[in-house]
């Protein structure tokens, strides 16, 4: 259990190192963007990490334990970003 977790975020943390530089245009566009733009990232963000985690969960990467906790937390920050659209009048 330990060893996928460590193994999961050694990968994702390296993906980030190295992918940094190659995304610095959408942090740039971002800065300058108005806030339903950057809502409309975030919310990109988190259904690609609620996809990347099912897909891990699928190809037995993660405990059953780390799933339901991480997919709670990202389910969670899910709706955060979508009832903060709502309020905003960005639609859903």
């Amino acid at each position: 259990m330990w060893a996928e977790l460590s193994a999961l975020l050694l990968g994702g943390g390296l993906a980030a190192y190295v992918g940094r530089p190659l995304f610095a245009w959408a942090r740039e566009r971002n800065e300058q963007s108005p806030p339903a733009a950057a809502s409309d990232e975030r919310k990109l963000q988190v259904y690609e990490a609620l996809r990347d985690l099912e897909y891990d969960w699928r190809m037995h990467k993660i405990s059953a334990g780390d799933y339901r906790k991480l997919k709670r937390s990202l389910t969670r920050e899910a709706l955060e970003v979508l009832s903060e659209r709502e309020r905003r009048g960005a639609g859903v």
